[in-house]
């Protein structure tokens, strides 16, 4: 999630938001197609505000190589920190 933030200059809601089906890792390119935001205690799921919010976003090799490692990596048997990630994508305001 960091590292996306600072190589492409996404929003946490954008990066919420993405699905594996917005990645494309051989093209070096994700869209962004939807965002996540806090309503109250729920996280809801939207498209982007703007016209110009819906984007395809180039992607540099360590980024993708980043990526495919996660993808590739067995799912914990647990999350704990479902809550504490769930903050952190909460907008300020």
């Amino acid at each position: 999630m960091w590292r996306l933030a600072a190589m492409t200059g996404m929003r946490r809601g954008e990066i919420a938001g993405l699905r594996w089906s917005d990645v494309n890792l051989d093209a070096h390119r994700l869209a962004v197609r939807q965002t996540v935001t806090a309503t109250g205690s729920q996280l809801t799921f939207g498209e982007p505000k703007t016209k110009r919010g819906k984007r395809s976003v180039a992607l540099d090799r360590e980024t993708v190589a980043a990526l495919m490692a996660w993808k590739e990596a067995p799912p914990p048997p647990e999350q704990p920190a479902q809550r504490e990630f769930e903050a952190s994508i909460k907008p300020d305001t």
